[in-house]
């Protein structure tokens, strides 16, 4: 079952109400969070680098989801009857939510491509009507703007995929635990050693996953703990805040926080190497339910 890391309704409207162009002087000055790697995402200055987290934590939930299908053909015709009874409304309430979700999505992908082309406009000569009463900003600091505009309608693009995906998953669980008609005695047999050992194919790889994307966020916590100490990266912060709203700070994002902790319940689960450990409640499920709490 997919474990994504996006935190999809609070991600997107917080690409929304990051109020681009708000104010003239929240922009970078002049480019120095830009020189030191930095991106913004809503009111956070976040390292590129983060994608290479989202990348690698997305190929430990692909990981995940095949050592989870080996661990599901493993359980007993009762066992996955009832598994399957609980997936399929699990699923049925997601499908509710992507309903509900995706055109939020799409909407926040058009508002932002407007703020694209009025910026793109202003860069070109044009005056900016951006309806807010803002006072115009310089091509660096437009310039700076419209490429955070780009990075987020993409990430908005990648959250819809991933919702589809999650979903798609679900459906594809359902499916691989429909009860199949009874085997013969001595081919169950050999059926159930080759099982067992594609388990331990499964969990080795998921391990093996698990500690490459380790890597990648060890070195990207690393890279934010220099620039928390950057006296360069203060002193920009501290000049932006002097009129933003929000308030700006630096990275890390609650994406790559949500996926931090999501690498931590793979590492968990490939511990424990039961078919317990593949119950809805204990992993994607439970994620989803607090996405639903923090947006009630």
């Amino acid at each position: 079952m997919s474990r994504t890391t996006a935190l999809w309704v609070t991600a997107a409207a917080a690409f929304v109400g990051a109020g681009i162009g708000r104010h003239a002087a929240a922009a970078d000055p002049p480019g120095v969070l830009a020189g030191k790697g930095l991106h913004r995402v809503g009111s956070v200055h976040a390292l590129k680098s983060e994608d290479d987290v989202f990348k690698a934590v997305g190929g430990v939930e692909a990981k995940s989801r095949e050592y989870r299908a080996v661990l599901y053909a493993n359980r007993s015709e009762a066992e996955k009857k009832a598994l399957a009874a609980e997936l399929t409304v699990e699923r049925d309430a997601l499908k509710q939510q992507v309903d509900r979700t995706l055109p939020q999505i799409r909407n926040q992908i058009q508002n932002l491509t407007m703020q694209q082309a009025a910026l793109r406009h202003q860069l070109e000569g044009g005056p900016f009507n951006g309806g807010r009463g803002d006072v115009p900003l310089t091509n660096v600091q437009s310039a700076y703007q419209l490429s955070g505009i780009g990075e987020q309608i993409a990430r908005l693009q990648m959250q819809s995929e991933q919702m589809t995906s999650e979903l798609s998953a679900l459906d594809q669980q359902v499916n691989q635990l429909t009860p199949r008609k009874s085997r013969d005695p001595a081919k169950a047999k050999a059926d159930e050693k080759a099982a067992a050992a594609a388990v331990e194919r499964g969990r080795k790889a998921l391990q093996d996953s698990i500690a490459e994307a380790r890597k990648v966020v060890d070195a990207t916590k690393g890279e934010y703990a220099k620039l928390t100490d950057d006296p360069e990266v203060k002193s920009s912060l501290d000049a932006i805040n002097r009129s933003a709203s929000p308030r700006q700070t630096l990275g890390p994002t609650r994406k790559m926080l949500e996926a931090v902790r999501a690498l931590d319940r793979a590492a968990a689960f490939a511990a424990k190497g039961t078919d317990d450990a593949a119950t809805p409640n204990s992993t994607a499920a439970a994620k989803r339910k607090s996405r639903v709490v923090r947006k009630n």
